[in-house]
């Protein structure tokens, strides 16, 4: 391992690639951060007020809008990403980071309806944040750099 890290250190180019390419795939999972942690956020303050209101007497009816249509488990993990306009499952070749979104034109597989340019923007974004800190710093200030992303394009998206 630590051959490995001198290694690192001594060749910035091989450092830089590197932490480019973990970067890409870091801003592949806060992509679905991004969309999925306030839907969380969401459910479990609608059950908490419920059961607070229950507590307090309230009688607690279905609510007149469904506020997501996402399936009863939802969490990071499951399930499967999937495209908003058809729903079709998308595969491991189509979640590869900038890549899949190029290769399909930025469109659905499924049903050709378009991608969201925000989410090879915010790939792009983070893996030149962590190659520019790899090359400017060195290894262990590229590994503190996602935080300043993650927070930046969560707190956009949910103003």
């Amino acid at each position: 391992m630590q051959a490995i890290i001198q290694t690192l250190q001594d060749n910035l180019l091989i450092l830089t690639i590197i932490c480019g390419i973990f970067g890409l795939l870091l801003g592949s999972f806060l992509n679905v951060v991004i969309f999925r942690y306030p839907i969380m956020l969401f459910r479990e303050w609608e059950t908490m007020a419920k059961e607070i209101l229950q507590d307090r007497g309230f009688k607690i009816s279905a609510p007149a809008k469904v506020f997501d249509q996402q399936p009863e488990k939802f969490n990071l993990v499951v399930p499967r990403s999937a495209c908003p306009n058809c729903e079709r499952s998308i595969s491991s070749f189509e979640n590869i980071p900038v890549i899949s979104y190029l290769l399909l034109k930025g469109r659905c597989k499924g049903c050709n309806s378009p991608i969201s340019i925000r989410y090879p923007f915010i790939e792009i974004i983070t893996a030149a944040s962590f190659a520019m800190v790899a090359w400017h710093f060195g290894l262990w200030l590229a590994i503190i750099g996602r935080s300043t992303i993650d927070r930046l394009f969560y707190c956009h998206e949910h103003d």
